[in-house]
């Protein structure tokens, strides 16, 4: 957010020094920059590998493959809920995801390495006849899919306290699902 405000107040200063805005527009950017603390957004919180597999081997057996998936894709929370079967491109190794179900409204290709493919294989339905309530989502909790924002944070939470690591945002070094984006991001470079 910091980052992007920058960009628009640089935008907006560059037009009104062009004469192309007044200075009314420039003032708004001022008041914003005033209620905003630099950097209050930013999280630095990631996964060591040994909480990892603490946290893998304390989680209930509903939130392992997200756990996994989250660790090796990045991929954020909001992504791996809506996830379905139709989105796994097996042949090419890749996930798939259409722009309607990603936060920057682009289509994103998302590698599978064998440690997602594991988790695939093993939740991948058996051949079987269509069942009327059936759905396709990859991630169910009792046979129902995992819509809710919140639906597997109290797991989450429990397994991070069980694993003796500090869960939530609220918790100082707390661990959130969306930390594992900058936990891929940083195992990667």
């Amino acid at each position: 957010i910091d980052m992007e405000i920058t960009i628009t107040k640089t935008m907006i200063k560059k037009a009104f020094y062009s004469d192309k805005v007044d200075g009314h527009v420039l003032k708004a950017f001022g008041n914003i920059e005033k209620k905003l603390k630099k950097g209050s957004n930013a999280r630095k919180r990631t996964l060591a590998v040994e909480e990892y597999l603490r946290l893998i081997e304390q989680s209930p057996e509903h939130l392992k493959p997200m756990v996994t998936l989250a660790y090796n894709t990045g991929m954020r929370p909001g992504e791996m809920r809506t996830l379905k079967w139709s989105y796994i491109d097996h042949q090419n190794a890749f996930i798939r995801l259409p722009k309607e179900v990603t936060k920057e409204g682009k289509d994103k290709s998302i590698p599978i390495n064998h440690h997602v493919q594991g988790v695939l294989d093993s939740l991948r339905p058996g051949p079987r006849l269509v069942e009327p309530d059936h759905h396709e989502f990859v991630f169910s909790y009792h046979g129902n899919p995992v819509k809710n924002p919140g639906g597997f944070k109290k797991s989450f939470k429990t397994a991070c306290k069980n694993a003796g690591i500090p869960g939530g945002r609220k918790v100082k070094n707390g661990l959130t699902m969306y930390d594992f984006r900058r936990t891929v991001k940083t195992n990667m470079v």
